[in-house]
């Protein structure tokens, strides 16, 4: 053998020795790196899974609560109770507006009052006593078998009143975990999802629900499975998979799990191919290394330790690993192909990171980034001794605007508040999200509170204004709460819950943008107490009537009043009108109250008419019952029931209740006009309606506002104004009632001016029905002997 010879074959022996051993460490470094992101990849499909079922618990814990405040189901229960028929369809119905799958209710001991899935439970002992508890928590997970299927439950009190220190029953919601479930999350994790209930008593578990086919799904009940956070390979009919286990929730003997599965034959598949281009990598070296040893070796073996390198590294999770892509030739491609894989894991990672703490429809962060963010913001401000402005904003109707131009409008719609916010934030430092629904938020560092006024008006103001969606002018308006630190509070969870208060209150009094206050929270509190306490009292028949009488000033008959409603609160004494008025009128509660006055009303008319009593009785209207399509057939159906004539009855309404919407007030006073009922405009002067649109409404009456009357004695101005009313009226063949007359000056100036009817503490303060009985019979009575006297 010549020298040449055994040079080549000693470099050929080392050099595939050489080769051998790159091949071997690369091929194992690779297989441990590509197992070990396969388990890494079952580790973040287990997160997402939880993330996702913890999405859905706290998902259905909200519209539990939600549910559960609401008015409309609280009525639907108690309107019918007794009748669990009644009760069940109501709750079926809304159920189905929370896209929950099964719902109960439930009474404290336990006797299930109402089961939506299977009415043979009802009255029966509720099967799930564990779920009852007093302080039930959002994010604890509760996953329970019923009929062989598995749900997620939630169980939360259901106060009734409001105000209950105690909660009078338990609602329940549940949300199946079937086959489609499994299959959806199969789609979005890539991993096979099985649900199973394990019992002590049994060594194999029940397959509740699974995406599984049905032979792996068989084999999956009788297989073991790993325990705790590990992810391990299990052995099924259609090959090896690799296995993680979730937690759902712990049963009396055993409880419930989810099997994540993914077949190592899909996670190996890269390593394959590896593998192949490995053995072509070998064999070429091979060959060209008996045409140049030298240049194989040089073009070889230095890359090879490159790529074994990286993929050492990038087998410890350090995805930053350079790889040696300047080589050519098979070293070349493989080491790009282990670039690409880099990326790809990279990239599905930042995915991952993204949709946990971004909204999907408008790109924004969400809840959990925004108060990250001003946990930071708080540290900061903190140190650097500055401030911060939270600003919560939801939308005005945007439920009306959702529900009349539909959800795709509304989407647009939220689209286009995210970019006017994210507008209004410019390049500052000012972090925006999305709440939820129609409510987000801002963070603006600031330095004194009149830098925070100022950035939330400009916040309001360029938020505010018209949008044009698919050839529709949308009105935008929101209502904004502000809270600041350090003033209100020093961490992300109190300050927003404190913005949230101040955003209600500006909601509901239509102030636009309110910062908080601590008087706010217990305003709130009495608010929600008062709404109970007078609800109760129009069920209870607790409230009470005074009459007012008007005196025709040209005869001086007395045989119209006004009605006036009074609250004797048990607790707080007498409660003004201006009080609980609007609150009734904001939570619709003014049509039960209209409804028991005109009911009272009408009764003590057919009453005096019995007694020879010819007297005609006022009664207001709140501006949300000329809204009412039904108010003209109660009234008629009452006025009916009671003998008593249309005429007999005079419905007063503010000028401001009009104008609001004026058509819509206008079709139902011509309704009540055409049965013979007179209308009124009561108050007029304050609000701002035109004699254009005055004229085309049913009107016979026009009321001078009291403040315009007690004024007028003293100002000549507003003695002119009162003046021209009355004109006015008469020129449009209206009669006119002049309130707030207190003195005989008063009288005489209203009567100088041709004035119809008076009345006011001259004549008499508001009385009760006995007294006024009283007042009228000893009116009519002068009123007979002056007519003798006169014959």
């Amino acid at each position: 053998m010549t020298l040449q010879q055994r040079v080549l074959a000693l470099f050929l022996t080392l050099l595939l020795l050489v080769l051998a051993i790159t091949m071997v460490t690369v091929s194992q470094a690779t297989y441990s790196h590509t197992m070990d992101r396969a388990k890494e990849q079952m580790v973040y499909a287990r997160r997402i899974f939880q993330d996702k079922l913890q999405t859905r618990q706290k998902a259905l814990d909200e519209s539990a609560r939600t549910l559960a405040s609401e008015e409309a189901l609280r009525q639907a229960i108690f309107a019918d109770a007794g009748d669990r028929e009644s009760i069940l369809v109501a709750l079926n119905n809304h159920r189905h507006r929370t896209s929950a799958d099964l719902s109960f209710l439930v009474d404290l001991d336990g006797t299930v009052i109402a089961d939506t899935a299977d009415a043979k439970r009802q009255g029966r002992p509720f099967p799930f006593p564990e779920l009852l508890n007093e302080e039930p928590t959002p994010t604890e997970m509760h996953v329970l078998a019923l009929d062989g299927r598995a749900y997620q439950m939630v169980a939360v009190p259901y106060y009734v009143p409001v105000s209950a220190p105690q909660p009078s029953f338990w609602l329940i919601l549940g949300k199946a975990l079937d086959d489609g479930t499994a299959r959806d999350l199969r789609d979005l994790m890539g991993v096979e999802v099985s649900v199973l209930a394990s019992s002590a008593a049994h060594p194999d578990a029940a397959v509740l629900a699974s995406s599984l086919g049905p032979l792996e799904r068989g084999a999956l009940a009788h297989a073991a499975r790993p325990r705790g956070d590990t992810v391990e390979l299990v052995e099924l009919v259609g090959g090896d998979y690799l296995a993680a286990t979730a937690p759902l929730s712990p049963g009396p003997d055993g409880g419930f799990v989810a099997v994540l599965l993914r077949p190592t034959a899909a996670a190996l598949l890269d390593f394959r191919k590896l593998s192949g281009r490995f053995l072509i990598i070998g064999l070429a070296a091979a060959l060209l290394a008996i045409v140049s040893a030298v240049l194989f070796s040089r073009g070889v073996t230095r890359p090879i330790r490159g790529l074994e390198e990286a993929a050492q590294r990038i087998a410890a999770g350090d995805y930053a690993a350079e790889l040696p892509l300047e080589a050519g030739g098979e070293v070349g491609r493989l080491a790009r192909e282990f670039a690409a894989m880099q990326r790809a894991v990279r990239e599905r990672e930042e995915a991952i990171q993204h949709l946990a703490f971004h909204d999907d429809l408008t790109g924004l962060p969400n809840r959990i980034h925004f108060q990250r963010a001003l946990a930071r913001h708080i540290e900061l401000a903190r140190e650097q001794h500055g401030r911060l402005a939270v600003l919560v904003l939801d939308l005005d109707r945007f439920k009306d605007i959702n529900d009349a131009l539909g959800h795709h409008v509304g989407d647009r719609l939220l689209m286009e508040v995210a970019g006017r916010l994210c507008r209004a934030a410019g390049d500052g430092p000012v972090d925006v999200a999305r709440l939820g629904g129609d409510e987000f938020a801002m963070l603006l560092p600031v330095r004194a509170l009149g830098e925070a006024r100022e950035a939330v008006d400009a916040v309001q103001s360029t938020v505010s204004g018209a949008v044009e969606i698919e050839d529709l002018r949308v009105d935008l308006q929101a209502s904004v709460g502000v809270s600041l630190y350090p003033d209100h509070g020093a961490d992300p969870a109190t300050l927003l819950k404190q913005a949230e208060v101040a955003m209600y209150v500006a909601k509901g009094r239509r102030l636009g943008a309110v910062f908080y206050e601590s008087s706010q929270d217990r305003h709130s509190i009495e608010r929600l107490s008062l709404v109970g306490d007078l609800r109760r009292a129009v069920e209870d028949d607790t409230l009470s009537l005074r009459f007012q009488p008007q005196m025709e000033l040209t005869t001086g008959r007395v045989d119209a009043v006004e009605v006036l409603l009074r609250w004797n609160h048990p607790r707080l004494g007498e409660v003004s009108p201006a009080e609980f008025i609007p609150i009734a009128e904001q939570t619709g509660l003014i049509r039960d109250l209209t409804a028991w006055v005109l009911r009272r009303a009408v009764e003590q008319v057919a009453a005096w008419h019995r007694q020879g009593l010819a007297v005609v009785v006022a009664v207001n209207l709140s501006a949300l019952d000329l809204h009412d399509p039904d108010l003209p057939g109660r009234i008629r159906e009452l006025l009916d029931r009671n003998c008593v004539a249309a005429e007999s009855l005079v419905l007063e309404v503010t000028e401001s209740g009009v104008m609001a919407e004026p058509e819509t007030a206008r079709r139902l006073l011509d309704e009540l006009n055409a049965m013979g009922v007179a209308i009124s405009i009561d108050d007029f002067g304050t609000g701002y309606s035109s004699l254009s649109q005055l004229k085309r409404l049913p009107v016979q009456e026009l009321k001078v506002d009291k403040s315009f009357v007690l004024e007028m004695e003293r100002s000549a101005d507003v003695r002119q104004i009162v003046r021209s009313t009355i004109e006015m009226a008469h020129s449009l063949g209206l009669r006119v009632v002049a309130e707030g007359v207190e003195s005989v000056e008063a009288l005489e100036s209203l009567r100088g001016m041709g004035c119809d009817i008076v009345q006011g503490y001259y004549l008499s303060e508001p009385i009760a029905v006995a007294e006024a009985t009283s007042w009228l019979r000893a009116a009519a009575d002068r009123r007979e002997a002056r007519t003798l006297d006169a014959t």
